[in-house]
């Protein structure tokens, strides 16, 4: 298995997660309605985690919380390869436009819930510092900078 694919993989399962975890999203009065529907719950029996229209049952918002704790784990232990490390910061660099992204860093290093702080405490500066340079010379032969 490449080591891309590990990295792909791993954010296709916590998005299945993501997706089919009990929470909803409502901008309305109609919006709550069927998202309380949805939810098999009453309005009291609901209140928002994020603060951006989500409505969660209470009684699930330990299992959210567990649920985005064990991705951060599994991202974590999967990023000690250094090789997966490095495929997977190139493909959020190309994802993100990193060449022409004034945010570049910020949105990829989001990716993986890091700042160039945490980057360097992970030991993982010079397989960025490495996508990177692997980036840019892809931009330059491609024309883009």
């Amino acid at each position: 298995m490449s080591q891309l694919k590990k990295y792909l993989d791993l954010r296709k399962k916590h998005e299945k997660e993501l997706t089919d975890f009990p929470m909803k999203y409502a901008f309305s009065d109609e919006g709550l309605d069927k998202a309380l529907k949805e939810l098999d719950a009453k309005e009291e029996e609901c209140t928002s985690i994020i603060g951006c229209g989500d409505v969660i049952r209470k009684k699930d918002i330990p299992n959210w919380f567990n649920m985005i704790k064990r991705h951060k784990d599994e991202l974590d232990e999967l990023m000690k390869n250094h090789d997966v490390a490095y495929e997977a910061f190139l493909y959020e660099m190309n994802n993100h436009e990193y060449a022409i992204n004034w945010e570049g860093d910020a949105d990829v290093l989001g990716c993986f819930g890091m700042s160039e702080k945490t980057l360097e405490e992970k030991g993982l500066l010079s397989e960025y510092r490495r996508a990177q340079a692997t980036h840019y010379k892809s931009m330059q032969k491609n024309g883009v900078i």
